[in-house]
């Protein structure tokens, strides 16, 4: 209990971690969240540093969630133990204490905790499904959730179970992150 109490504390922390603010604050004198749409994940940084920070920041928030859900894993948790450490990491993205409890949209962290709980080919189809509703309708947040929504009629093609249900919970917390993007976009829709 005291082993899943601390990887819980870790995983907070570990997601909590601002990589997108940090790099571009002490390797660019650049604070980001004052540049582009003011978010301090992958894809606002690389609007404003270009596309090797996206892939750089991605990569480092997908890891940084992917990495503590395997140590966790090999100090004998079980999948079922880890979800909360994959919520956590989440809510430690969200409410960062190194930001004042404001954070990131947490795609990049959904996307090391799908590595994780899914076969690799999940992942690929989230990133193909990713860029290519980005390519067509040049909005990042529709292409996460839509890549999101991708992966979680695949799981349900397959008998999806618990982790169907911890996807889904997934998904509607990157949902709820992107609310005010959903706002933005149908007002600007209806200008149309």
């Amino acid at each position: 209990m005291l082993g899943l109490c601390a990887l819980l504390l870790a995983a907070y922390a570990v997601g909590s971690i601002p990589t997108g603010y940090w790099l571009c604050k002490y390797f660019f004198g650049i604070t980001i969240t004052e540049h582009g749409s003011g978010n301090i994940g992958a894809s606002n940084v690389g609007r404003v540093l270009g596309k090797k920070w996206f892939i750089v920041i991605f990569l480092v928030d997908a890891c940084k969630a992917f990495g503590l859900l395997v140590m966790g894993a090999a100090a004998g948790f079980s999948l079922t133990a880890l979800y909360p450490v994959g919520a956590l990491l989440l809510v430690g993205n969200a409410y960062s204490p190194f930001l004042k409890f404001s954070g990131g949209k947490g795609v990049a962290t959904a996307v090391g905790i799908i590595s994780f709980f899914l076969p690799p080919l999940f992942t690929l189809t989230f990133v193909a499904t990713w860029i290519s509703v980005l390519l067509l309708a040049r909005e990042a947040f529709l292409a996460s959730l839509i890549a999101m929504l991708v992966v979680l009629v695949g799981l349900a093609s397959i008998g999806g179970g618990d982790v169907f249900t911890y996807m889904t919970g997934v998904f509607f917390w990157l949902l709820f992150r992107h609310r005010s993007n959903i706002a933005s976009w149908c007002q600007k829709r209806r200008k149309v």
